[in-house]
């Protein structure tokens, strides 16, 4: 332990940069002294970062675009456990969009149906979810960029699942945000 302590005087201008930094091993006075100390916000303080207008999509969309996620998408993908995220779907609707963000969040459920949108044969769900002359699922992509943006100052678990699955819908689509998105 004592090679990755730092010499004496350098602990005065520690700064300690979360869970990850080896400073917590260091002298419990030395974070103390750290102006700029700071650690990982607490699950129960952190606030919602989706916003109230979120507005549902049509839910025979949803539920179409989340079954061909499911049956054609999921197996391959490995990223999003389906029981977990269909249980805290309900959570988070029965809560009023309160609930746990842990396995469930819009920006999740928003990623997922750009990618299956994809996918779908269905000609009103494709021109539903497609900006014009864009692909199939743009609206949901843009959507769900959007929301990501705003959650990536306190990530969870979806931030991590909704950055990978639209690294796979970008990446479908040969743009090189995928590469941004799931590197």
């Amino acid at each position: 332990m004592d090679e990755v302590m730092p010499e004496e005087g350098v602990a005065e201008n520690d700064i300690y940069l979360g869970y990850t930094s080896m400073f917590p091993y260091l002298e419990d006075n030395a974070v103390a002294r750290s102006s700029k100390a700071s650690g990982p916000v607490p699950l129960a303080n952190r606030q919602p970062c989706v916003p109230s207008e979120v507005h549902p999509e049509p839910e025979p969309i949803v539920a179409h675009l989340l079954d061909l996620f499911w049956q054609w998408q999921a197996p391959h993908l490995l990223v999003i456990d389906r029981d977990l995220f269909v249980r805290h779907r309900k959570l988070w609707d029965d809560s009023g969009g309160q609930g746990n963000r842990t396995f469930y969040t819009p920006t999740l459920l928003y990623a997922i149906l750009s990618l299956a949108s994809m996918i779908s044969l269905d000609k009103g769900v494709v021109r539903y979810s497609a900006s014009s002359g864009g692909l199939a699922g743009d609206t949901f992509a843009t959507r769900a960029r959007e929301l990501l943006e705003l959650e990536l100052e306190h990530p969870t678990t979806t931030t991590v699942q909704t950055a990978l699955i639209l690294g796979f819908r970008f990446e479908a689509a040969g743009h090189a945000l995928g590469w941004m998105y799931s590197g």
